[in-house]
């Protein structure tokens, strides 16, 4: 019987990767648990931790990303690196920053919002919320249309400064980058729980950069183990890299989802077990999950949908 060939992805630009839709699954998943949980907290009250898997997929897919441009052999073009994150988000955070600063003229907005409009602007923002002290919980109390804007400062300062250091990486050590990725991605996750289990500050504890970056991190280690551009349909090998058989990684992925699902049903922000490193635990589950997301079976087709 003859079979049908699929077809050889075209090839991909230096600094590209291909889109997953199994990913953007995840991304609508994490965006609806954030908003149910604003708006209706009880039916989800650990809809917060949405912003924790973001975390972690931006580590995942910036690795991915970076170690792609390596590997083509052009190596690190940092400037188009930045460049491409400029155009990405800077237009509608000039957007939101606008748009607040004309709703400040129709209704009285929190003293507090001009303070963390420009540590936005200068990707601050969770620092902001440090120094004015006020808890994440405290928003539902005293709501603000820029408090929001300390996850995308976490994510800019990462940005900006991890792409410098594989640059590093891979002009002083050729082919290194995946272990050191492994590597210093396992270090920066073992400072920032024992900088959480030290924390006795929940403001601390919740927007620090130092104590968040391990979510990122571990996003960067499964890159590191489990690289986008390595992976079936995407240009990669023909099974999963490092051995991982699709029905197998199909399995992390059920489970992890099913985890996911329990810890944004049962979790919420007075567990204290979240300020105290337990944000780590979450992002190995989400980590897991994106080994689902990505392996190209069932749990990768159910979340494209």
């Amino acid at each position: 019987v003859p079979t049908r060939e699929l077809p050889t992805p075209e090839p991909l630009k230096p600094g590209r990767i291909r889109r997953v839709p199994g990913l953007d699954g995840l991304r609508g998943i994490a965006v609806v648990a954030v908003v149910v949980y604003h708006f209706f907290g009880d039916l989800l009250p650990g809809g917060f931790l949405g912003v924790s898997l973001f975390f972690t997929l931006s580590g995942y897919l910036i690795g991915s990303l970076v170690l792609s441009e390596v590997e083509s052999g052009g190596g690190l073009g940092l400037a188009s690196f930045w460049a491409r994150r400029v155009r990405r988000l800077v237009p509608a955070l000039v957007l939101l920053v606008l748009g607040v600063v004309a709703l400040s003229w129709f209704i009285d907005l929190p003293d507090s919002t001009r303070s963390e409009l420009l540590g936005g602007v200068g990707y601050v923002a969770n620092w902001v919320q440090i120094a004015g002290g006020e808890s994440y919980a405290q928003l539902f109390e005293s709501p603000s249309a820029a408090t929001h804007l300390w996850s995308l400062a976490i994510e800019e300062q990462f940005y900006l400064v991890f792409p410098f250091l594989a640059w590093l990486v891979a002009r002083s050590v050729p082919g290194g980058l995946r272990r050191a990725y492994v590597v210093g991605g396992t270090a920066v996750t073992v400072l920032g729980v024992l900088a959480a289990s030290n924390a006795d500050d929940r403001v601390v504890g919740y927007y620090a950069t130092h104590i968040r970056a391990p979510e990122i991190a571990v996003g960067l280690v499964l890159a590191g183990l489990w690289p986008m551009s390595h992976l079936p349909g995407l240009g990669g090998v023909a099974k999963p890299t490092a051995g991982m058989p699709r029905g197998v990684a199909d399995v992390v992925g059920a489970v992890a989802m099913v985890v996911t699902g329990v810890l944004w049903w049962t979790v919420d922000l007075s567990d204290d077990r979240i300020y105290s490193g337990g944000l780590v635990l979450v992002a190995l589950v989400s980590a897991a999950l994106l080994v689902g997301a990505t392996a190209g079976g069932w749990v990768a087709r159910l979340l494209a949908v």
